[in-house]
């Protein structure tokens, strides 16, 4: 496939670490794209408002994302590579894993995760019987950003975030009310509370052009 325009949200804020941690606001862009050869099949994944009855499903147990980012543990502001030489290399192959939903008010209590908000959507490694090939630890990490997140409702496979930002990459939590070996929560766009923008940012791509759109 070609990109041919993208749209990126004018509402971005960055995250932050001063004067206190925070995931970013408004972490979503759009890209415009056409096939070179012959095009994809398959189903494609849902956007929230389009599948009947969405929001009576309520809040899903798992969520499931995939990627192409570092597949193992990595400390808040650690470069790409570890003591002793060793890279934290990128998947070589698409990775996907469950992770179980956390209520953004709960995820909001935990240490580094006070500014998640509305439009973010926070995910933790779920119990090792229900996790992915038994994993004790499964995250989203860096050069996942932008990906999917999916759930399924019905028939369909829905779209409810896109990667953004964790305090590391599968390390322990820490701090009052933490659970033993609790990890800490990866941390996605909201797609539900996006959909508004998404709407407009379709209208305004713009061929060959990169626009910012509020």
């Amino acid at each position: 496939y070609q990109i041919v325009a993208a749209v990126f949200h004018k509402g971005y804020v960055p995250s932050a670490d001063k004067p206190k941690v925070s995931p970013p606001l408004n972490d979503i862009a759009l890209l415009k794209i056409k096939p070179i050869g012959a095009r994809a099949t398959g189903k494609r994944i849902m956007l929230p408002d389009e599948v009947p009855g969405y929001a009576k499903a309520g809040p899903p147990v798992l969520i499931r994302v995939l990627g192409w980012g570092y597949t193992r543990v990595r400390q808040p502001g650690q470069a790409g590579i570890l003591s002793g030489g060793k890279p934290l290399a990128y998947a070589t192959a698409l990775q996907m894993g469950d992770l179980k939903f956390i209520d953004t008010q709960k995820c909001g209590t935990i240490p580094y995760y006070t500014g998640v908000t509305a439009g973010h959507v926070c995910a933790e490694t779920p119990p090792p019987e229900v996790a992915t090939r038994g994993s004790t630890n499964t995250f989203s990490c860096r050069g996942d950003s932008g990906g999917p997140v999916v759930r399924r409702v019905g028939q369909w496979w829905v779209q409810v975030g896109v990667v953004s930002w964790a305090y590391g990459c599968g390390i322990t939590a820490k701090g009052p009310g933490v659970r033993p070996n609790q990890k800490n929560p990866s941390v996605f766009v909201n797609v539900a509370s996006q959909t508004g923008w998404i709407a407009r940012a379709r209208a305004g791509f713009r061929e060959n052009a990169v626009t910012p759109i509020p």
